[in-house]
This record gives C-alpha cells, structure tokens and sequence, in this order.
C-alpha cells in the first residue's frame, strides 16, 4: 500500500458546457472586443425634419427668382408719360389733318405747341398762370384762324397757344391768351412798285394769323415764325 487515493471513474469526470462558456466569453466586456457601429447610423428625428423644412425654402426662394426673371404682361399701363421737349415727334399726341379741317387744306399739320416754363414764340409768351377754362380747342383756332391764310397753300401748319400784353403790341387791352396758326411754305408776293415786272420769287415763305384764344375774334396777320421753329426760353 503506498497511500494514493484510488482515481475515479470515467464515468465520473463532467465534461464542460462549452456552449455556455462561449456566451458568457462574448457577453464579457473586454480590451479586445470592439462594438462596430450600425451602418447606415440612424438620423435623429429633428434633424431630418430641419433638413426638410430648408429644402422646401430653398425650392420656395428659387421659384420666386424664377418668377421675378421672367417678364409678365399685367395689362395696359395707366402711367402718364412725361412731358418732352417742344419740337420732338413724342412732344404732343397726334393732331387732326389739316384737310380735315380745312377741305382746301394740302398742309401737312404739325404737332400742336402750348408755351409753358417761361418759353416764348414770337410775339407770344407762356400761359403759366391763366386760367384755361373756355380756351377754344386746336381743331377749332384751325378752323376759324386758318381760313384766313389757307388760299395761299402753305406746305407746313402749327397751331401756337401762348400769351401776350395785349396793350404794348396795340391789339387791344390786358395780357390775354392767343392761338397763332403758323404757315410756311407760302409764296407771299408783296406790294410793287406801279409798271415793274413780275418777280417770279416769294417774297415771304411765312404767314401767322393771330385769333383771340376765347371768342377767336381776329387779332392780326403777317409774317410769323416758322412753323418748325422750337420756342425761346
């Protein structure tokens, strides 16, 4: 007998739970297991909102420089266009043919002049300050002014309205309003001497006639400005 304990069985040896170790080793946090992230990492909730909501602005801020580049046609404009400078084609609308006017007429009517701002025309000065109301209107100082010059067949017309120191020209008393039509293109032959030959030159090539800008009385006619002829002052 040397003392040794008899050894068991094998039928007494328990074999390891291996499967149970293994789970509980992976379960076991430690330096060389690494958690990996989830792929795609999910995205907060209000984030994405913010996301959205700048998208939509965006889309919204494009549109409407979109719609600012692109001309719009917003009907008929109802804007008065401003006043030009006497003597240019947009300086008044269009007027009434002479011939309209004056069946005999063969002029060609030009826009019609109103001095302002200090401009005068010959004789005639502004009508800043009067009182407009129960002037004649241009086709009607045409017809009644014009008759008196229309025989002499002139190639240009201008109806004037303008003002004047009725006094210092001796046409009557007051400063007044006045229309002077202006022709030229006439073939005025004056006064010769008794027995000298006919000189086939004109001796004027402008005529005015001056009516009374409210009753259109006849005030004076005789050589005037030419019909073209841009205003003073």
């Amino acid at each position: 007998m040397n003392g040794r304990q008899p050894l068991p069985g094998l039928d007494a040896i328990r074999p390891p739970d291996l499967p149970a170790d293994i789970e509980a080793r992976l379960r076991r946090p430690g330096p060389d297991r690494i958690e990996l992230p989830q792929f795609p990492p999910p995205r907060r909730r209000a984030s994405t909102l913010v996301v959205v909501v700048c998208s939509i602005g965006l889309l919204i801020f494009g549109g409407v420089l979109l719609w600012n580049s692109v001309p719009h046609r917003t009907g008929p404009s109802t804007a008065t266009p401003s006043p030009t400078q006497p003597g240019t084609s947009a300086s008044l609308p269009a007027v009434t043919p002479c011939s309209e006017i004056l069946p005999e007429c063969t002029a060609t009517r030009l826009p019609d002049l109103i001095l302002r701002n200090g401009q005068t025309l010959g004789a005639l000065g502004p009508v800043d300050g009067f009182d407009m109301q129960g002037v004649l209107s241009s086709d009607q100082a045409l017809r009644i002014g014009g008759a008196e010059a229309v025989g002499m067949h002139g190639k240009k017309v201008r109806v004037v309205l303008g003002s004047a120191d009725a006094d210092r020209l001796h046409w009557g008393h007051g400063t007044n309003l006045y229309y002077a039509i202006d022709w030229g293109g006439v073939c005025y032959h004056g006064s010769r001497p008794m027995g000298s030959s006919p000189d086939p030159g004109c001796d004027l090539t402008t005529w005015s006639t001056v009516i009374d800008a409210h009753t259109g009385a006849f005030i004076v006619e005789g050589n005037g400005p030419d019909p073209r002829a841009s205003p003073e002052g």
